[in-house]
């Protein structure tokens, strides 16, 4: 059985979702061990993969934020300083763990660079931004970024995948890599008990937020059942409104191909999986992510998602436009990404 190193960032569950999906299209084509390094939670692996063993280890920082939306550089250049540069006693102890492996996927934490360096083993990078890309606009954070380029580019192996932050050389461009739908939207849809009505989810990633508009909610409890995820715990504030907990064992996959619209912020594995569905889509736009313009020009294009801002989102201005979305306007994605990288790992590592 061949042993894989994953070092997968905790930013959000995006990264981990990526991992999911690249990993799951391997464990279909070989016998493979997945040895899994990240503080993200083990329940969005067991939800996708038949075996690996979970690691918890801080990665990388990415940024701290005080909410889905805001950053906080301060926090984040304190949390850079004790993590950065890595340890030479932290890279050893991994390297010893990861010595029997064919190879490193990172996606997007250096740290496994250092470690495939450390113990011999060829590194590969997946990723549609590295973590220098979106510190660029922070003069508190270059020299971190700095740091972090001379890492990434040391890597044996680079994998860039739409939707992409600034296209570079790369051993493998590919399309967007989602995690596969399983189950039929109608079971999804009586287990939420959305009755009759359009299903609306709303989603801000792996951070939660409060939204100020539930009371407004109530007045399409006729027409509309909304689901907000990544919430504290699992309730039901209004009766055509239920917060769903972050670490619920709901499949988002499947929440995403089962509703009539997602309501989500411009972040990576949501827009994938969005685009393997053809749900219809609103993008909520994100001020001081490098990431969020890429990724709002790919749902203007490809998901046919119109683009709102951040104050429309939250006064609950969106609510006006949603009749017009209340339908699926596209068919789904007949090719996954992680097919490409799965394919592409299996010749180079046969």
């Amino acid at each position: 059985m061949k042993n894989i190193a994953c070092f997968v960032s905790s930013h959000g569950f995006g990264h981990a979702a990526r991992v999911s999906a690249i990993l799951e299209a391997l464990q279909k084509r070989e016998e493979c061990m997945p040895h899994i390094f990240t503080t993200a939670g083990e329940d969005i692996f067991t939800q996708t993969l038949n075996r690996f063993s979970y690691h918890k280890q801080l990665n990388d920082i990415g940024f701290i934020q005080n909410d889905a939306f805001a950053l906080n550089i301060p926090a984040t250049l304190t949390a850079l300083d004790s993590l950065l540069p890595y340890q030479d006693e932290t890279v050893a102890r991994s390297a010893q763990i990861c010595h029997n492996c064919s190879y490193i996927l990172c996606d997007i934490s250096p740290l496994g660079i250092l470690v495939g360096q450390k113990a011999g083993i060829p590194s590969i990078v997946v990723e549609n931004f590295t973590w220098e890309q979106l510190y660029k606009p922070f003069p508190a954070l270059s020299d971190y970024g700095n740091y972090l380029r001379t890492l990434y580019d040391s890597a044996d192996i680079h994998i860039q995948t739409e939707p992409f932050c600034g296209r570079r050389e790369a051993d493998l461009h590919c399309g967007p890599i989602f995690r596969a739908v399983r189950e039929e939207p109608e079971a999804v849809r009586s287990r939420l008990h959305c009755g009759g009505r359009s299903a609306v989810l709303v989603t801000a990633g792996g951070l939660g937020f409060t939204p100020g508009f539930i009371r407004d909610l109530q007045r399409y409890a006729d027409e509309y059942f909304f689901i907000f995820s990544g919430q504290e715990k699992e309730y039901r504030p209004a009766p055509n409104v239920l917060f769903l907990d972050r670490f619920s064992d709901h499949y988002y996959p499947d929440l995403i191909n089962c509703v009539d619209v997602v309501v989500f912020k411009s972040g990576y594995s949501t827009l994938s999986e969005v685009y393997q569905a053809g749900t219809a889509a609103i993008c909520v736009q994100r001020e001081n992510f490098a990431e969020s313009a890429p990724l709002e020009a790919f749902a203007r294009q490809h998901l046919e998602a119109e683009i709102i801002s951040l104050d429309n989102f939250l006064s609950g201005e969106w609510l006006r436009i949603l009749p017009r979305h209340n339908v699926k306007k596209r068919t789904a994605a007949t090719e996954n990404g992680a097919d490409r990288v799965a394919d592409y790992l299996m010749t180079h590592f046969s």
